[in-house]
């Protein structure tokens, strides 16, 4: 599901993302919204909700959770739940019109942090420090909500 108010899939298919592709899963990196179209999660205003709802995912899906906050709450902090215990990644929010794109580009940053050999928490912090650098760039193309410049440090601890 992205970030906004159009599914990837239908509400229909819903009931396949989480009983297929979220067991095979190491982790699920989404935003708050997807939450809400996981049923027994009402809302999600506050920090303890974010808590809630990851840890009720991944209670039930044995994998660990990182629940963006950037795009619903007035920060960038986002919440990694992994076997019982959480650890929040406290960022900034930057002022950047141009966030297209920031959801999927964490989890590929993730993935890629993964693929080096880095550990899960390792791979989201060094994640959320380049989507932060990659929107900071104030990159701005075309109209409306453009993509960050994924190419602000090319020569950086990002590609190590």
């Amino acid at each position: 599901m992205e970030d906004n108010q159009y599914p990837v899939v239908k509400k229909s298919s819903n009931g396949c993302f989480w009983t297929i592709l979220v067991v095979i899963a190491l982790v699920i990196a989404t935003g708050v919204i997807v939450f809400l179209c996981h049923e027994p999660i009402a809302k999600i205003v506050t920090s303890e909700d974010m808590i809630k709802a990851a840890a009720l995912i991944g209670e039930t899906y044995h994998c660990a959770v990182l629940c963006k906050g950037g795009h619903q709450l007035n920060d960038a902090n986002d919440l990694l739940w992994k076997e019982g215990g959480y650890r929040w990644f406290r960022g900034e929010r930057i002022n950047n019109p141009n966030t297209h794109g920031t959801g999927c580009t964490l989890s590929s940053a993730i993935a890629s942090n993964l693929a080096k050999g880095y550990e899960l928490e390792s791979a989201v912090e060094r994640a959320k420090k380049y989507i932060s650098g990659a929107l900071a760039a104030m990159l701005d193309l075309g109209k409306g909500s453009g993509p960050m410049d994924h190419g602000f440090d090319i020569h950086s601890e990002f590609t190590r």
